[in-house]
């Protein structure tokens, strides 16, 4: 069921001076989404801590649940590759005041393969996203 985030903000008062660390879970808590689901998770950067070989087996892990639970769910990442494995759109956002400036589908077929981080296609998407976040055309 979709998730529409179209015309989502995120305004100064719902970021610490860092933007780092525990402000960003008031980045997830402030976002005005409206949901048609019925089991909805938000995650805010939750292997940003591990190293990338965990990290990987986290979202493999994360992608086997999501395969029977059926959830629907808001994953937040510093990580383009990550986000590109996980996700069915990947949203990337300005800096403050947090708006959305681009959008890519993700045409991947569930379930992944670990395999799918070596794909081309996987390059170049990973690589527009990249380039919208610097600005460029998304």
């Amino acid at each position: 069921m979709p998730v529409d985030i179209d015309d989502t903000e995120v305004g100064d008062d719902a970021v610490d001076d860092s933007f780092s660390g525990e402000g960003q879970g008031a980045t997830v808590d402030d976002l005005r989404v409206p949901v048609t689901v019925g089991v909805f998770h938000e995650h805010d950067d939750p292997f940003g801590a591990v190293d990338e070989i965990t990290r990987e087996h986290l979202n493999e892990q994360t992608l086997a649940l999501f395969g029977t639970e059926g959830f629907a769910g808001l994953f937040i990442t510093h990580s383009i590759a990550e986000a590109v494995f996980m996700s069915t759109r990947v949203i990337v956002m300005s800096p403050r005041p947090g708006r959305v400036i681009a959008e890519f589908a993700v045409p991947f077929e569930y379930p992944r393969s670990p395999e799918l981080r070596f794909d081309p296609d996987f390059a170049l998407l990973s690589g527009d996203i990249s380039k919208a976040l610097r600005g460029g055309a998304g």
